[in-house]
Protein backbone atom coordinates (compact mmCIF):
# COMPACT_ATOMS: atom_id res chain seq x y z
CA UNK A 1 0.00 0.00 0.00
CA UNK A 2 1.32 3.28 -0.58
CA UNK A 3 0.54 6.71 -0.91
CA UNK A 4 2.81 7.24 -3.72
CA UNK A 5 1.05 5.16 -6.08
CA UNK A 6 -2.06 7.11 -4.89
CA UNK A 7 -0.64 9.81 -6.16
CA UNK A 8 0.94 8.47 -9.14
CA UNK A 9 -2.46 7.55 -10.36
CA UNK A 10 -4.13 10.55 -9.97
CA UNK A 11 -1.20 11.62 -12.65
CA UNK A 12 -1.15 8.91 -15.22
CA UNK A 13 -4.71 9.34 -15.75
CA UNK A 14 -4.63 12.82 -16.55
CA UNK A 15 -3.94 13.53 -20.00
CA UNK A 16 -2.74 17.01 -19.13
CA UNK A 17 -0.13 15.68 -16.92
CA UNK A 18 1.09 13.09 -19.26
CA UNK A 19 1.15 15.30 -22.17
CA UNK A 20 3.83 16.84 -20.38
CA UNK A 21 5.82 13.75 -18.66
CA UNK A 22 5.01 10.40 -20.34
CA UNK A 23 3.45 7.90 -17.47
CA UNK A 24 6.30 5.76 -17.82
CA UNK A 25 8.62 8.96 -16.70
CA UNK A 26 6.45 9.35 -13.25
CA UNK A 27 8.36 6.59 -10.82
CA UNK A 28 8.86 6.14 -7.28
CA UNK A 29 12.18 6.49 -6.00
CA UNK A 30 14.76 7.72 -8.27
CA UNK A 31 15.78 8.41 -11.86
CA UNK A 32 19.16 6.97 -13.20
CA UNK A 33 21.43 9.28 -14.05
CA UNK A 34 21.19 10.78 -17.71
CA UNK A 35 17.30 9.16 -17.51
CA UNK A 36 15.03 11.60 -20.43
CA UNK A 37 13.89 14.59 -19.48
CA UNK A 38 11.45 15.68 -18.38
CA UNK A 39 10.68 13.23 -15.62
CA UNK A 40 9.26 13.34 -11.96
CA UNK A 41 10.21 11.20 -9.31
CA UNK A 42 8.27 10.18 -5.96
CA UNK A 43 9.65 10.16 -2.59
CA UNK A 44 7.93 9.43 0.60
CA UNK A 45 8.84 12.47 3.06
CA UNK A 46 6.93 11.39 5.93
CA UNK A 47 3.74 8.68 7.18
CA UNK A 48 1.75 8.15 10.65
CA UNK A 49 -0.67 5.64 11.42
CA UNK A 50 -3.00 5.80 13.60
CA UNK A 51 -5.31 2.79 14.81
CA UNK A 52 -8.80 4.47 15.25
CA UNK A 53 -10.83 1.52 17.00
CA UNK A 54 -9.37 -1.31 18.96
CA UNK A 55 -9.76 -4.84 16.96
CA UNK A 56 -10.70 -2.72 13.92
CA UNK A 57 -8.44 -3.91 11.25
CA UNK A 58 -8.10 -0.10 9.69
CA UNK A 59 -5.80 2.71 10.63
CA UNK A 60 -5.76 6.58 9.62
CA UNK A 61 -2.30 7.98 7.75
CA UNK A 62 -1.29 11.10 7.14
CA UNK A 63 1.89 11.23 4.66
CA UNK A 64 3.82 13.87 2.79
CA UNK A 65 5.14 12.79 -0.47
CA UNK A 66 7.86 15.30 -2.32
CA UNK A 67 7.60 14.94 -5.96
CA UNK A 68 10.65 16.09 -7.90
CA UNK A 69 10.54 17.72 -11.30
CA UNK A 70 13.65 17.58 -13.54
CA UNK A 71 12.55 19.11 -16.91
CA UNK A 72 15.55 20.87 -19.53
CA UNK A 73 14.27 24.35 -18.73
CA UNK A 74 13.23 26.61 -16.07
CA UNK A 75 9.75 27.56 -18.16
CA UNK A 76 9.00 23.46 -18.45
CA UNK A 77 9.55 22.51 -15.20
CA UNK A 78 7.14 25.56 -13.76
CA UNK A 79 4.55 24.32 -16.38
CA UNK A 80 4.82 20.88 -14.84
CA UNK A 81 4.60 21.48 -11.22
CA UNK A 82 1.71 23.70 -12.38
CA UNK A 83 -0.10 20.71 -14.38
CA UNK A 84 0.51 18.25 -10.91
CA UNK A 85 -0.88 21.07 -8.97
CA UNK A 86 -3.65 21.42 -10.93
CA UNK A 87 -4.08 17.97 -11.30
CA UNK A 88 -4.97 16.73 -7.68
CA UNK A 89 -6.94 20.22 -7.30
CA UNK A 90 -9.94 18.55 -9.85
CA UNK A 91 -10.15 15.18 -8.56
CA UNK A 92 -13.30 14.46 -6.44
CA UNK A 93 -12.65 13.47 -2.84
CA UNK A 94 -12.40 11.18 -1.01
CA UNK A 95 -11.98 8.77 -3.47
CA UNK A 96 -10.85 4.97 -3.53
CA UNK A 97 -8.20 3.99 -6.16
CA UNK A 98 -7.37 0.41 -7.22
CA UNK A 99 -4.23 0.48 -9.61
CA UNK A 100 -3.63 -2.87 -12.01
CA UNK A 101 -0.69 -4.34 -9.61
CA UNK A 102 -2.86 -4.39 -6.71
CA UNK A 103 -0.62 -1.91 -4.66
CA UNK A 104 -3.42 0.25 -3.38
CA UNK A 105 -6.69 -1.85 -3.32
CA UNK A 106 -6.82 -1.60 0.47
CA UNK A 107 -7.05 2.52 0.84
CA UNK A 108 -10.19 4.07 0.79
CA UNK A 109 -11.46 7.94 1.50
CA UNK A 110 -7.89 9.29 -0.44
CA UNK A 111 -7.52 12.87 -0.13
CA UNK A 112 -4.94 14.93 -1.74
CA UNK A 113 -3.63 18.33 -0.71
CA UNK A 114 -0.89 20.41 -2.27
CA UNK A 115 1.58 20.95 0.72
CA UNK A 116 4.94 23.04 0.86
CA UNK A 117 6.87 24.23 -2.42
CA UNK A 118 10.57 23.62 -2.52
CA UNK A 119 13.25 25.02 -3.99
CA UNK A 120 14.09 25.67 -7.69
CA UNK A 121 17.62 24.72 -8.61
CA UNK A 122 19.96 23.71 -11.62
CA UNK A 123 22.79 20.95 -11.43
CA UNK A 124 25.66 22.17 -11.47
CA UNK A 125 26.46 21.56 -15.56
CA UNK A 126 23.68 23.60 -16.15
CA UNK A 127 21.93 21.05 -18.20
CA UNK A 128 18.35 20.72 -16.44
CA UNK A 129 16.26 21.85 -14.14
CA UNK A 130 15.02 20.98 -10.69
CA UNK A 131 12.24 21.70 -8.55
CA UNK A 132 10.07 20.05 -5.89
CA UNK A 133 6.75 20.05 -4.76
CA UNK A 134 4.85 18.17 -1.71
CA UNK A 135 1.73 16.65 -1.31
CA UNK A 136 -0.32 15.69 1.34
CA UNK A 137 -2.52 12.40 2.14
CA UNK A 138 -4.91 11.39 3.80
CA UNK A 139 -6.38 8.05 4.00
CA UNK A 140 -7.94 4.60 5.36
CA UNK A 141 -5.76 1.69 5.09
CA UNK A 142 -6.82 -1.78 5.97
CA UNK A 143 -4.00 -3.18 7.97
CA UNK A 144 -3.46 -7.19 8.29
Amino acid sequence: MSAKAALRAVWVADAAVTDLVGADSIVSGVQPQGAALPYVTLMLVSAEDRHMLENIDQEFVTATVQATVAASTDRQREAIIQTLRNSVRKVSYPRDFTSDDGAINAMTGITIHTGARGPDFMNETGTFHVGTQDFDLKYTETIS
